[in-house]
């Protein structure tokens, strides 16, 4: 059991960073697709609905600022 929450939380930090590069490549480029993808696949799946929610509603704001 020992090796499996070790694991757990391998995989966790290494979501944490997946997000965070994203989110930099995202604050960077608001209309970088890769990014945006990644960040909405990431947040669903963790299931960080305020995250998205927050996501969604900057790439929104991106769009009307072009």
């Amino acid at each position: 059991m020992r090796p499996k929450r070790c694991f757990c939380r391998h995989l966790s930090s290494v979501s944490t960073l997946t997000i965070q590069s994203y989110l930099h490549a995202f604050k960077l480029d608001p209309t970088h697709p890769l990014a945006e993808q990644a960040l909405r696949k990431l947040y669903e799946r963790g299931n960080h609905w305020d995250k998205l929610g927050d996501l969604l509603e900057r790439i929104v704001q991106a769009a009307f600022d072009r």
